[in-house]
């Protein structure tokens, strides 16, 4: 037998072998994805606050056309040969939307722009209420793509009372939702943008192309997360005005854990390279599954007292991967109990202790602090606080996994 050739259980080897990588890079893509869409959630969810007196309409690219006008004379501008050729211009005109500002009562337009979306901003615009997107015909789709869409800002009155912004004085998430409500009450009825009810704006507009499908002419985002998606692809700037900040794909890191004992020693580490560390903070114990941050605050682990967190307390940081200075060999001198093997796997690492709403987690020592300071029996300046008092702050209090952000 031929020593290059393959035996069919070697054959059967390969092919299972090959399956298993399959299945293993598709599972870790579902879990990245599954953690990216976590972090758009999180920043549109923030950037909504910031607009929830705002919401907007597109209007697809076959409600709109365009004729030649001759150039109105700017105001001021010098008197021309009457005799001379008149200068003409495109104009845009959309009936539709022209139709709609009639309905649209107490709005107020802020802007309006025609864009040209791509397949990643169409997906990106639609993220939040993909079944809409999906309920378009491929036909539908590529007029999306090859065509430019015409879009309208609108906003809801600000009142103003002696000179302030009278919403500045109340509970401004009390507007959350309410543009978008009305304004899918004006364009769709009581239903929705995939079946609109009879009669509505929405059903009134639709048309039929010459393939006998019916194509919807507008779309207004029905929730704030779905307005918030679609307003930073359709008025970009004004979003970045507005403080939205697009999230970015995490850079390759690495965790590492050190036990408490060593802070002194990492501290000044950390401060040194500053910019090259991502997060850190000190932890209960260093399991994965169930990260306890205690805080971020060295100070305040100082004030609350090293011997009552116990034995297991860990610091735990994430470290951009550094091709050049070689910062990290400073750490692995400091003597960690963990280093993740790969930057790739240091992403998966880091999302266990700092989940993408780190920055608002302040940890059990704070909160302690917190609730101590507003017990009417406290007394300045003396204090004691127990070890894992489970009365005082229970396991559930903290989830570092938490996905669900409320607004109140």
């Amino acid at each position: 037998m031929p020593t290059n050739r393959v035996t069919n259980e070697e054959q059967r080897k390969l092919i299972e072998r090959d399956e298993y990588e399959l299945q293993k890079f598709k599972e870790s893509n579902k879990i990245k994805n599954e953690r990216m869409m976590k972090v758009k959630e999180y920043h549109l969810k923030k950037f909504s606050l910031n607009v929830q007196m705002h919401t907007c309409v597109m209007f697809f690219p076959h409600t709109v056309s365009y004729i030649m006008v001759e150039k109105v004379p700017e105001e001021g501008a010098e008197d021309f040969d009457e005799s001379a050729e008149p200068v003409m211009v495109e104009k845009r005109i959309c009936e539709v939307a022209n139709t709609c500002a009639l309905k649209y009562e107490e709005f107020m337009v802020v802007e309006a722009k025609e864009i040209q979306l791509t397949s990643e901003t169409l997906e990106e615009m639609f993220l939040m209420e993909r079944n809409v997107l999906e309920s378009f015909s491929p036909r539908l789709v590529d007029e999306l793509l090859s065509k430019k869409v015409f879009s309208v800002l609108l906003s809801l009155p600000v009142i103003k009372n002696e000179g302030h912004n009278a919403i500045e004085d109340e509970d401004f998430t009390k507007y959350w939702g309410v543009p978008e409500e009305k304004m899918s009450t004006i364009i769709y009825g009581n239903q929705n943008p995939v079946n609109p009810s009879p009669k509505s704006l929405a059903a009134d507009n639709i048309v039929v192309n010459n393939f006998g499908e019916k194509v919807p002419s507008m779309y207004t985002p029905t929730n704030p997360l779905s307005k918030a998606s679609a307003l930073t692809v359709l008025f970009n700037k004004f979003s970045i005005t507005n403080q939205y900040v697009a999230p970015q794909p995490p850079v390759p890191q690495y965790l590492m854990i050190f036990e408490i004992n060593k802070s002194d020693i990492v501290l000044p580490i950390i401060e040194d390279i500053e910019d090259n560390i991502i997060n850190y903070g000190f932890f209960r114990s260093a399991d994965p599954e169930n990260p306890r941050l205690l805080c971020k605050n060295h100070e305040l682990l100082v004030t609350y007292g090293m011997e009552k967190i116990g034995k297991d307390a860990k610091l735990v940081l994430s470290v951009i991967k550094d091709y050049k200075d070689k910062s990290m060999l400073r750490f692995i001198d400091a003597g960690p109990i963990y280093v993740s093997t790969d930057s790739e796997l240091g992403i998966d690492d880091a999302a266990q202790f700092f989940p993408y709403n780190f920055e608002e987690i302040e940890g059990e020592i704070k909160m302690l602090v917190d609730r101590f300071f507003h017990n009417d029996e406290a007394t300045d300046g003396e204090y004691e606080l127990d070890e894992g008092n489970d009365e005082f702050l229970g396991e559930d209090d903290i989830d570092l996994h938490t996905s669900d952000i409320t607004v109140r």
